[in-house]
């Protein structure tokens, strides 16, 4: 009976990989960044950060799949081994944060909320204090890291993120957008 699991087991496990796979390789592929709206007066969009999500899907999917044959086994350790990683991908989750950029020239005002599940902070600043939309760099041995950030009137640079992205094309499509809708000189 246990070999039985344990190739049921295997097979979920097989199962899992290939889902994730397939999954993972989407949400990959998939831009980060949705524009909303895009007029003369106002831009909106939001921008989610997809690898979080797809290592929150990999714990959980590990987890779940190890909780099913834990509780068939009742190894309460491996139950709660199992139990910690969906736990932990709940908490990624949990914590990346949805942002929405928002421009609005009639009312002079340019509005950036970070919201995730436990959190949710609005940063405004006037369009009329934005003097630059540049992209920050940050690199290690191995990668380089962007992300933009405006420059104000004060000298005060205000990043979009919190985080960086390591996808260069992207923070340079979101920067070229935002200075085209303020009519930055590029």
């Amino acid at each position: 009976m246990r070999d039985v699991m344990n190739q049921v087991n295997i097979w979920l496990f097989l199962l899992f990989c290939l889902v994730y796979n397939c999954a993972a390789l989407f949400a990959w592929n998939r831009p980060r960044v949705k524009v909303i709206e895009n007029t003369s007066n106002k831009l909106l969009f939001h921008l989610r950060h997809f690898p979080a999500w797809v290592v929150g899907v990999s714990f959980s999917g590990v987890g779940l799949i190890g909780l099913v044959g834990s509780i068939r086994m009742a190894e309460f350790a491996s139950l709660c081994i199992n139990g910690f990683f969906v736990f932990l991908s709940l908490l990624i989750m949990a914590i990346s944060p949805l942002i929405t950029c928002r421009f609005d020239k009639e009312r002079d005002r340019m509005t950036i909320k970070r919201q995730s599940w436990f959190s949710k902070k609005i940063l405004k600043h006037s369009i009329n204090d934005i003097l630059n939309v540049k992209l920050e760099h940050s690199s290690t041995d191995k990668a380089s890291f962007y992300r933009v950030t405006f420059t104000l009137s004060s000298s005060k640079n205000v990043p979009l993120t919190r985080s960086y992205s390591s996808d260069f094309e992207e923070e340079q499509y979101i920067a070229n957008l935002i200075k085209n809708f303020l009519n930055l000189n590029m």
